[in-house]
């Protein structure tokens, strides 16, 4: 049931709950557990929209469902800035998110205003998408307490923006943002623990990780006191073979102003340069993009609430990044006189490999600066920037890498996104990411070790090929 007034329009004078006149309190008191959902055509596998506080779902497998806010699990409605939801304290762990779409919000699960304190944590993700953001989780809008995802298997996911669509395309792995740039932000999110691997955003920036409008109205009630702005800490993550249409295959941060990339490992990523936006105005060729960890310069309205609430902060996201493996994160370009005038993929001309990056102009030179972290080269060939002895620029050697193989095709698309990604594999089981006992991370106290799954539950059998991910109750990762 609706809260009174309509589902647009809600009368906070008149709540109600789908459990009416006995509103759940207590988490555990409602729970969605052991079912196999499928079929759904507009709701989406798991649809929980206001009054559920303490919802517990677990141990089900969600597949084959739409739902335009959300195809696997939809918690909430983006947008509707009323805190009144009450969606506190929800809980959505082992389960198995596999080949939904998401309409307007993301394709696997997605997470909206007020779901205050939530945990997702040890699901499996796979081969979900989304005409929207986050092809495997979508976080939006302003989520207070202190929100996890953690110890999820994300993989091949894949979101790309539709033309009747605004502010959307980012993402394919996670998105995590407020409803708008300067608005209401995030809350603060931990990211820790997963392995986040091959998901695509056909459009955007974020292949792996897209983080957007964390800060806003935080900083106009909290002038001056940054230890009470939201944080995005993302920790312990294997980010790797994600591939972005734009920039930022791994990471992409924008509107964050504090951030905590630590001990991850973001590795072989792929930023292809073929959306509409790597495009300059009557170019055949695209303007090649970072690949690796990309911040971007804040937004201008952002930067306005800067004046008088942090006067002394930079004007970029600036991310903590302390402790990780970038390596080899590759940059391409859209060439237009390959495959007989069709285009193909060429590597950026200024060097293939481009870890770090954010932009400068005339008036400031911007730089993201880490330490203790394995990045491909010590002097960055695109800014010239040397990286310097705080940090190793030898090969990490982990256990078994690939790297992605692929190309593009051109299509008749809406929104000037006309041309498609293509690449493999696509089995999961390709791969490990952790490092040797040889490695020189090792040695140098480099350890990128996420948590393993011990006590996930779930025992599918399905074939790997079929839905996108093997067994993960029998496969521990430490």
């Amino acid at each position: 049931m609706y809260p009174g007034g309509t589902l647009l329009n809600p009368d906070p004078d008149n709540p109600r709950y789908f459990n009416a006149g006995h509103p759940f309190t207590v988490r555990g008191q409602a729970a969605i557990d052991g079912f196999k959902l499928l079929g759904s055509k507009a709701g989406g596998g798991i649809y929980a929209f206001t009054g559920a506080v303490g919802l517990e779902i677990t141990n089900n497998e969600i597949t084959g469902n739409q739902g335009n806010f959300g195809g696997g699990i939809a918690i909430g409605m983006q947008g509707i800035g009323w805190t009144g939801v009450n969606n506190a304290d929800i809980i959505i762990r082992h389960n198995k998110v596999h080949r939904n779409g998401g309409v307007q919000g993301g394709g696997g699960i997605t997470i909206n205003d007020y779901a205050s304190d939530y945990r997702i944590e040890e699901n499996l993700i796979t081969g979900n998408f989304s005409r929207f953001n986050g092809g495997g989780i979508n976080h939006g809008g302003v989520c207070p307490g202190e929100n996890v995802i953690r110890r999820n298997k994300i993989l091949y996911n894949e979101n790309f923006f539709g033309a009747l669509l605004n502010q959307a395309g980012d993402g394919g792995g996670i998105y995590i943002g407020g409803n708008a740039a300067g608005g209401t932000g995030t809350g603060n999110v931990t990211v820790d623990g997963n392995w986040i691997q091959g998901n695509l955003t056909g459009s955007g920036s974020g292949g792996g990780i897209h983080v957007f409008a964390a800060n806003g109205q935080d900083l106009i009630d909290y002038p001056g006191q940054p230890d009470n702005w939201y944080k995005i800490s993302i920790f312990n993550n294997i980010i790797v073979n994600n591939v972005a249409a734009h920039k930022g295959a791994g990471i992409y941060l924008q509107d964050v102003m504090r951030g905590h990339i630590v001990q991850n490992t973001i590795m072989n990523n792929d930023s292809t340069a073929t959306s509409s936006l790597s495009f300059e105005a009557g170019a055949s060729n695209s303007t090649p993009q970072a690949s690796g960890v990309v911040a971007a310069v804040h937004s201008q309205i952002l930067q306005t609430i800067l004046e008088t609430s942090g006067p002394t902060e930079l004007d970029y996201s600036n991310p903590v990044l302390i402790n990780n493996i970038i390596w080899h994160n590759r940059s391409w370009y859209n060439d237009a006189s390959l495959n007989n005038g069709a285009g193909g993929l060429a590597a950026n001309p200024g060097g293939i490999y481009w870890d770090l990056y954010v932009p400068s102009d005339q008036m400031m030179v911007r730089l993201l600066i880490p330490s203790s972290c394995f990045l491909s080269q010590q002097t960055d060939p695109h800014t010239g920037y040397d990286y310097g002895s705080d940090n190793y620029y030898e090969d990490p050697l982990v256990m078994d890498s690939y790297t992605n193989v692929g190309g593009i095709t051109t299509i008749i698309d809406e929104g000037g996104n006309n041309i498609a990604i293509y690449f493999k594999p696509l089995m999961p089981a390709e791969g490990d990411y952790h490092i040797q006992a040889v490695s020189p991370a090792r040695d140098n106290g480099q350890s990128v070790v996420p948590l393993g799954f011990d006590d996930l539950s779930l025992d599918f059998d399905e074939d790997a090929r079929d839905v996108g991910a093997p067994d993960i109750g029998a496969d521990e990762y430490r």
